[in-house]
């Protein structure tokens, strides 16, 4: 018997078809928890993300998180905003199945502070890079899990160390086009936290 004929698929159709996606926009609501020199606070924010696929294998992708935190007693008010800001490239491989993929992602970031408190701002800034390894999923055509881990290494400074790195994930999807998207990203004294569509 002949072998019957496949044809190719590209990837962004057979993302839709079914494997997991690498091709999205998404935003929402952010949280971070600081557990660091015996200050334990937390900050609310927003995140953006975007990844694209360029290629089977290949993917592009980039976030911003922006989180802050207020105190104030009588006159006296302060506020601390944090913002991390991300770049990197990806790549798959599918493990056996179209419908999970080891993956691999590799990311520069810049991490920032800043202080205002009467009138007057303080910030800075720092850069780091991240490796990341790890399985993202589509064991159903409406779900998608992901977990990660790697390490962040970070420009000499004297707040932040290099860190361990874990991610883990899960997107439901209402339609081929919306979902909703839970994600939680841990360092060693950082905690991110995220829900978005």
């Amino acid at each position: 018997a002949q072998p019957q004929y496949q044809p190719y698929t590209p990837a962004v159709r057979r993302e839709k078809i079914e494997g997991p996606g690498y091709t999205y926009i998404e935003a929402g609501a952010a949280r971070v928890d600081v557990d660091l020199y015996e200050v334990n606070e937390s900050g609310n924010g927003g995140y953006l993300r975007g990844s694209m696929a360029i290629t089977d294998d290949l993917y592009l992708f980039g976030g911003y998180d922006r989180v802050a935190k207020s105190w104030g007693a009588d006159v006296e008010h302060a506020k601390i905003t944090i913002d991390q800001a991300e770049i990197g490239f990806g790549a798959s491989i599918p493990l056996g199945s179209p419908r999970v993929n080891f993956i691999s992602e590799l990311s520069l970031l810049r991490l920032g502070g800043k202080l205002d408190y009467k009138s007057r701002g303080y910030s800075d800034y720092l850069y780091a890079g991240k490796l990341m390894v790890g399985i993202r999923a589509r064991p159903v055509s409406n779900l998608e899990l992901w977990a990660k881990a790697g390490y962040l290494r970070v420009d000499d400074n004297l707040l932040i160390d290099d860190s361990a790195v874990g991610n883990v994930g899960i997107q439901y999807r209402f339609t081929p086009t919306w979902g909703v998207v839970g994600e939680a990203e841990f360092y060693e004294d950082v905690r991110f936290y995220r829900l978005g569509v």
